[in-house]
């Protein structure tokens, strides 16, 4: 798991049926304003989107779309993946806990994801990988990135050659099996300096208030 990553959240405004043509919804996240050449943002981001039509499928991607999923897209050509049905509990998925509790500098936990594990050539698993994690000091995170502040963020690092990369934008890190953060970004894959996670307690206002 490597490489820098950002998070996306689509939110769609009904959550007792499943999405229609005519649906509109937003995008959350902490990845790029800017390509080819990126620059990150110190607050979360938002943009209006609005779901594509299967049948447009066909215009917009030269690969399969699998039925569990959908397409939106923004009104400048900005796109994102989202899981189309409800997800079944069972013995392989299951939900999680939120925090009950902010971050600490004496943390650790693990990031789980589906991304690459070699870089810069990527090969994916075909199993679930997880890998330990130690909150990093926010501070010494700041002078590595060379950044003043990051709103609703903190920072987890192990060792070299070990931490998220391509495809594992937006998975969790659980610490004492609570979801305590969600894969934002790093240097490409593992390089031996800390990750940037988005702090799930931060923002449990915001989430409980879309969970009503």
């Amino acid at each position: 798991m490597r490489y820098r990553i950002a998070v996306f959240v689509f939110v769609l405004l009904a959550t007792d049926r499943d999405v229609a043509e005519n649906d509109n919804g937003f995008v959350l996240g902490w990845g790029s304003t800017t390509f080819p050449e990126n620059s990150y943002p110190l607050q979360m981001q938002k943009a209006d989107m609005r779901i594509i039509p299967e049948r447009f499928y066909s215009t917009y991607f030269k690969f399969l779309v699998h039925d569990t999923q959908f397409c939106v897209l923004d009104k400048k050509g900005v796109g994102t993946w989202t899981v189309k049905h409800v997800i079944v509990f069972n013995n392989y998925q299951n939900m999680i806990d939120l925090p009950d509790r902010d971050i600490d500098d004496e943390d650790s936990g693990y990031v789980l994801g589906w991304g690459s594990i070699s870089h810069p050539n990527n090969t994916f698993p075909m199993q679930l990988q997880k890998a330990y994690m130690y909150i990093y000091p926010l501070r010494d995170c700041f002078e590595i990135y060379s950044l003043e502040t990051a709103v609703g963020q903190f920072c987890a690092y192990y060792k070299e050659n070990v931490g998220p990369c391509i495809g594992d934008s937006g998975g969790p890190l659980v610490i004492n099996k609570k979801l305590a953060g969600v894969v934002s970004f790093s240097m490409p894959c593992a390089q031996g300096i800390p990750d940037f996670y988005t702090n799930v307690y931060y923002y449990l206002d915001f989430i409980r208030f879309f969970l009503k």
